[in-house]
């Protein structure tokens, strides 16, 4: 592969984040706007019943805003040493779309 870029990876918009002392509740909603992927130059080689086979590509990937909405509880404990361990957590993800370009 030749010419491989990413943009948006380190674009994280975090919406909120909360922490509740009382329950032991972490709440969340964060979200990657846009991530885009893209080769210049990619080649595969491969072999298939004794033939071999050469394909070269070149493309972009497009990920729309992934999201990721959630809490996690956890459980504080200070006797005899200090822990914290995640009793449960429902997490959900969606995004708005995958564009995918190939040449």
């Amino acid at each position: 592969m030749e010419q491989l870029s990413s943009n948006g990876v380190s674009n994280i918009v975090v919406n909120s984040v909360n922490y509740s002392l009382l329950t032991s509740r972490l709440s969340f909603d964060i979200e990657l706007p846009l991530i885009d992927m893209g080769v210049g130059t990619g080649s595969v080689e491969t072999t298939v019943f004794g033939r071999n086979f050469t394909m070269n590509s070149s493309g972009k990937v497009a990920v729309q805003r992934m999201r990721f909405v959630g809490q996690i509880r956890f459980v504080v404990n200070i006797i005899p040493k200090i822990s914290i361990s995640a009793r449960s957590s429902d997490i959900d993800f969606t995004m708005d779309g995958i564009e995918v370009s190939a040449q």
